[in-house]
């Protein structure tokens, strides 16, 4: 036996002082009373001797010696060891999508930890209990608690999790605790039908129930159509669909869609003349998981929106290009004459401008605010990176090749452009240049970079087309609004490349030129800043909804928004197939059990005050 608070043993001081007091107390009352009530009282007494008057004294002593011993023992709270009487339990929880689905008014989750909750509360004083959880990740929530309350205060604050996780991580995390005890009593609480093992008590928690789910969301400007798939997975259902726009509370569209059991429908919404920065569809009927009953498309290029200015006095190649794929706003155009003059008044420093086109024109000073492009330039220009050496004419026009160069840099500039399929491209003359920064080469000639692209001094992007347009049958070739295409996309790189994703994947965020910080917020207001020092960084989407990303580069802020979808099989509410065993014997060994049930003492503490209050009573009935 031991006790959880001894120094209420302190309280057994009592006894020797009650002692004390019983010896020395005056154990006679001095009253007034008649001398017939004396003589009438001895008469009573001679007549019949009781043995118990002698013992009344005595008697009250102890019930009070016992008394304090209760208190005391109380207070001390005892504690009493069983040999082999508790055992370890651990609890595998499958923290997946699927569990937040509800029935009868509670997720599989929170029906999971009662479960556990039950058999915490029924196991033996002095069991230890571990959790793994089955989430973002296969963890363990804690291990080896031996206070009940502590366990199911912590099985309480588990969360759940979106993501597709499975199981076999958490079984290599439960199958090393088997390993460290294999006498252990494991139980898997999941949702998906597992396979009975010996080593492992399977509680399943799935039940039938309805559910509705929505698909990718995506959205045509050239039609002005929006549309995805919904699937019902249960039964065969009529579903109400509404559009919303822009982020707005009003309905702009609604729709009534037939949907067969397990069968994906498409539906689609057409929209009027417009810039929609976002699309929203949801399922107005309620199902037991209403995590799938939302998806949302972002125009991501809504905030990728740039400024160019073309300085050419034949720009018709170039304007059509960048109108076929670009995303400017706006697009001016002027000669060369005119750049003079504008350049001439703003130093030629700064226009306001994202990009610079230069055809056939070199401009004295070098733009600092914006990316430049180059078409035949014709001399050098100071700090950009490149020199023009001579220019280099053809008798016959000469075939260019394309770099077979397989940096990712090269494939992401050559993306969508098979090198081994094209059509040849004829050059008739061009500029011989010499580069001393590191470009990347995209065509050549002779061995001399015809396209190449880089960084200037001002840390901005640089192509350079090293000869006319005019002087080529590149500008007619499908490859040219390609590789225009690939220019843009380098010139001016998405921050973020998809805006719908699903729990679980990694949301790529590329670091942009000049970028100060990067700030993602999730659904649930979590807020997480970004190293900006690399190229690209990756974060997690963990939660189902909407994540914010706001990028502050040069001063400017853009806002961006992706959508994070539940896996899609997560969605399914029927208890899908799974593999959880682990492998050994079980072992028997049992912990020591505690009993520390104080109860019966405050009963006996009760019993004993009652009883020595009627002695007392007694005493003072029998001095009247």
């Amino acid at each position: 036996m031991s006790f959880i608070f001894p120094l209420g043993l302190l309280g057994l001081i009592g006894i020797p002082i009650l002692i004390i007091i019983y010896i020395i107390k005056n154990k006679y009352t001095e009253q007034v009373i008649a001398s017939t009530y004396i003589w009438n009282m001895s008469e009573k007494f001679l007549k019949k001797r009781l043995p118990i008057h002698r013992l009344v004294g005595i008697i009250s002593l102890i019930l009070q010696i016992l008394t304090v011993l209760f208190v005391s023992l109380a207070v001390a709270h005892p504690v009493f060891a069983i040999p082999n009487a508790a055992e370890d339990y651990c609890f595998i929880l499958d923290g997946s999508g699927s569990m937040n689905i509800v029935q009868s008014g509670k997720t599989r989750l929170d029906i999971a930890k009662d479960e556990i909750a039950s058999v915490i509360n029924g196991s033996r004083e002095g069991s230890a209990y571990s959790l793994v959880l089955a989430g973002n990740t296969a963890d363990k929530i804690f291990e080896g608690v031996t206070d009940k309350k502590n366990a199911l205060k912590l099985v309480d604050e588990v969360s759940p999790a979106y993501i597709s996780s499975g199981l076999a991580n958490a079984e290599s995390v439960a199958q090393n605790l088997f390993n460290e005890n294999n006498s252990a009593r494991f139980y898997l609480f999941t949702d998906k039908s597992v396979e009975m093992s010996e080593n492992v008590r399977i509680v399943n928690v799935s039940d039938k129930v309805e559910n509705y789910a929505l698909s990718e969301l995506t959205y045509s400007p050239l039609t002005r159509t929006a549309e995805g798939e919904v699937t019902s997975y249960e039964s065969d259902a009529t579903l109400t669909l509404s559009l919303y726009v822009n982020g707005g509370e009003e309905v702009y569209d609604s729709k009534k869609v037939d949907v067969f059991k397990g069968e994906k429908t498409r539906f689609a919404f057409t929209l009027e003349e417009g810039d929609y920065q976002s699309l929203t569809v949801e399922i107005e009927e309620k199902d037991a998981l209403a995590l799938d009953n939302r998806t949302s498309y972002f125009n991501l290029q809504f905030e990728e929106r740039y400024s160019a200015l073309i300085v050419s006095d034949s720009p018709f190649f170039i304007q059509v290009a960048m109108l076929s794929v670009g995303n400017a706003d706006p697009l001016d155009v002027v000669p060369t004459s005119e750049y003079k003059k504008i350049a001439a008044a703003s130093e030629g420093l700064a226009l306001g401008y994202s990009l610079y086109v230069f055809d056939g024109y070199t401009p004295d000073v070098l733009p600092q605010d914006g990316a430049v492009w180059f078409f035949n330039p014709k001399s050098d220009v100071a700090e950009s990176g490149f020199t023009v050496q001579d220019e280099v004419e053809f008798a016959d026009a000469q075939i260019a090749e394309y770099s077979d160069d397989s940096a990712t840099v090269i494939e992401n500039l050559l993306k969508n452009i098979d090198v081994t399929k094209i059509e040849d491209v004829y050059v008739t003359k061009y500029q011989k240049c010499g580069t001393y920064r590191r470009f990347n080469t995209i065509l050549t000639i002779e061995g001399n970079p015809l396209i190449f692209t880089g960084a200037n001094t001002y840390g901005n992007r640089e192509v350079v087309f090293a000869f006319d347009l005019h002087d080529s049958n590149f500008p007619l070739l499908p490859d040219f609004i390609v590789l225009t295409d690939n220019i843009l996309a380098y010139t001016f790189p998405s921050v973020i490349d998809n805006s719908y994703m699903n729990c679980g994947d990694k949301l790529e965020i590329n670091v942009v030129s000049g970028c100060e910080s990067i700030r993602v917020v999730s659904p649930q207001g979590k807020i997480s800043y970004m190293d900006v020092s690399a190229t690209v960084c990756e974060y997690e989407l963990t939660e189902v909804g909407t994540y914010s990303v706001k990028v502050t580069a040069g001063g400017t802020e853009k806002n961006y928004s992706v959508f994070s979808a539940l896996a899609e099989e997560e969605r399914i509410p029927d208890a899908k197939e799974d593999v959880f065993a682990l492998a050994g014997e079980a072992g028997n060994k049992k912990r020591p059990a505690t009993y520390s049930d104080i109860l019966y003492l405050f009963i006996a503490l009760a019993v004993l005050c009652a009883a020595d209050w009627m002695v007392y009573c007694y005493e003072q009935y029998q001095l009247r």
